[in-house]
Order: structure tokens, then sequence, then C-alpha cells
């Protein structure tokens, strides 16, 4: 984009304009990605929304250093390929059988019906259950034969960037691992709570 802008007229008036525009973009995209985080610990842990607000801020801030430092090093490319490419796919996988499988075809479609003044046909919930889930595990699969052991082993990165590659790689382990013991926390708190409860 920068070299679209040195091209045309006003380039430098209409660049700024853009880069603007992308970062109001990037801090609304961050607050609603954050949200749920800080419902989360509102909820859960009864914070108020400015210590919440604090805690979520702080962490951004904390994981965003190893992202603006250590760029050249490929680590956001790692972060972005595992959270966004990856965890995409997989995640996407995990919805379909939650939603499809295990909470049920019947009570799904009643779901996705509620409240709407148009219906969705019930092949869709067929479509969704087996094509969609089937397509994305040959997609996950496909992936994984042709170019998934190499990614995993890094045998395209430079040898210098593998320290930071493992740290990417790292952290998100670390991250993954803090929000699944704040869960289990909540967890525990709530069957304290209903163990109290009289019957």
């Amino acid at each position: 984009m920068p070299i679209i802008f040195q091209q045309m007229f006003l380039g430098q008036f209409f660049g700024a304009i853009w880069f603007f525009l992308l970062f109001l973009a990037g801090i609304s995209s961050t607050v609603a990605m954050v949200q749920p985080v800080m419902a989360f610990l509102q909820e859960e842990f009864r914070m108020t929304r400015k210590s919440a607000s604090w805690v979520v801020s702080v962490m951004v801030l904390f994981f965003s250093f190893p992202v603006i430092f250590f760029l050249k090093h490929g680590f956001l490319n790692e972060l972005d390929f595992w959270v966004g490419t990856f965890g995409l796919v997989v995640f996407a996988i995990i919805e379909v059988l939650i939603f499809l499988w295990v909470f049920g075809e019947r009570r799904a479609w009643k779901e996705i019906n509620s409240g709407s003044e148009i219906h969705i046909p019930r092949v869709v919930i067929r479509i969704v259950k087996y094509v969609t889930l089937a397509y994305l595990v040959v997609l996950l699969v496909f992936w994984f034969a042709q170019d998934g052991i190499s990614f995993l082993l890094m045998k395209n990165v430079p040898r210098e960037d593998f320290p930071y590659v493992w740290f990417a790689r790292f952290m998100m382990l670390a991250v993954s691992a803090l929000m699944i013991f704040l869960v289990h926390l909540a967890w525990q708190r709530k069957r304290r709570i209903r163990q109290r409860m009289p019957d």
C-alpha cells in the first residue's frame, strides 16, 4: 500500500487517511476481541469493569511487546499461522462437533431459527453437519500430509530465527493454559457455591 500511495496524486494525504482509518479499525477490533475475556472476568471472578479492563489491558500490552520487537524474526507470522490459519480450521471443526453432534441437530436447528422471521431450510443443518465437517477434516489432513511435518520442524525457517519461533509457540501454549486454568477455577467456584446451597 505505501508504494501505491507514493505513485498517486495527493498520495501522502490519502495514505495518512488510510492508515488512520486502519488504526481505528484495529482498535475497534481489539475491543471486540477482548470483550469476552472481560465479561468472563466480571461474571466468574466478580471483578469490576475497571479492574477487568486493567487486567486485560496489561495482558494485551505484555503480549504485544514480543510481536513488536521480534517482528523481523517471524514472530508475527508464527502467531498468525497458528491462530488465524490453523486455529481457524481446528476451532471450526470443534464448533461443528459441539453444536451439531453434542448439542444435537434438532436443538441446533431450533436455536438457529429462534426469533427469526425467515427460517433456514433443514437441509442446511445436514450440509454443515456432514459436508462442512468432512471438508474441514480433509483440508486439515491434506495440509498435514503436504506441509505439516516440515512446518512443525521449521524446515523453511532460518536457523537464527528458531528461538523466536519457539518462543511464539510457547507463548501461545502459555496463554491457552492460562485460559484453561481460569475456566477450571471458575468451574470449581461454581461447584462450591452449588454445594453450599440448600436442596
